[in-house]
């Protein structure tokens, strides 16, 4: 099972919003439908992986805010809420400023909370 969270995490992380990130999406509502563990936990790994690129790149550009420039810290702000809402959106700045940096790290961390998320039994009821 934490092979499929690594690979939904992928997914979620790997165009913020974008086709695979929904595909990823749907994939675990649709499995909603049925009320087993496995399914509960695959939308859980969604969930949080999803949760990832606006939370990372809102604590990063707080905590290292010398490496980032003073629209960069402000465009920081806001993926704080956007994170928290699972609003994937709020990274899209920092993406697009930077895609070969800022996406496979993005997608690095997606696939480990994925795996994490999966690996701990961890549910969720609703999207």
């Amino acid at each position: 099972m934490e092979y499929l969270g690594i690979i939904l995490g992928l997914m979620m992380c790997f165009d913020l919003g974008g086709p695979v990130n929904k595909a990823a999406y749907a994939f675990a509502t649709a499995g909603l439908s049925v009320t087993d563990t496995a399914s509960l936990r695959i939308m859980a790994a969604v969930m949080a992986a999803g949760m990832v690129p606006p939370l990372a790149m809102a604590l990063a550009s707080t905590v290292r805010s010398r490496l980032f420039t003073e629209a960069e810290r402000e465009n920081g702000r806001a993926p704080w809420l956007l994170g928290a809402s699972f609003i994937s959106e709020g990274a899209i700045p920092f993406a697009a400023g930077d895609p070969s940096r800022v996406i496979p790290s993005m997608m690095l961390g997606g696939a480990v909370t994925g795996a994490l998320c999966m690996a701990a039994g961890v549910t969720s009821r609703a999207p």
